[in-house]
């Protein structure tokens, strides 16, 4: 939430989160692992921050098994209130292991030719999907030649 208050040149003036068990009422079942009913079947993460008095970004983040063997559709929403306002939907979600593995595999041409020192992805070039050699896509001063 920081990271993108800084993006916006925003003060986030106060911030509050909260993680929350999501318990379910049947047995889950996945390759990776099993949550009987009445236990434990993964966490509600939440995040908001206020600017000027009310609050400016609002983050939702559930984590779960299976959510489609209780009848919830999983997706990914970004909302924003301005002009135009922007209302995007990706359903179903990007699963997080592998959104997470394509984003930092197409990130490292990014950071080889990155200056030295802390890098952030306010820093960094937006991310994207490189389709060809990711050798063209490095500096020449950069490369290593053996």
């Amino acid at each position: 939430m920081g990271m993108m208050a800084d993006g916006l040149g925003w003060n986030i003036e106060k911030f509050e989160q909260s993680m929350d068990p999501i318990t379910t009422d049947v047995d889950r079942k996945s390759p990776y692992g099993f949550a009987a009913a009445g236990s434990c079947a993964g966490v509600s993460m939440k995040a908001k921050g206020w600017k000027d008095g009310e609050v400016a970004i609002e983050m939702e983040h559930p984590q779960q098994i299976e959510p489609e063997q209780v009848g919830v559709q999983t997706g990914d929403y970004v909302i924003i209130k301005g002009t135009p306002s922007v209302n995007m939907v990706n359903t179903p979600e990007v699963e997080g292991g592998l959104g997470t593995i394509a984003m930092c595999a197409n990130m490292i041409p990014q950071v080889i030719n990155a200056k030295p020192g802390l890098q952030t992805m306010l820093t960094l070039p937006i991310p994207h999907a490189i389709m060809g050699d990711w050798r063209d896509h490095i500096d020449e001063e950069k490369k290593i030649v053996k």
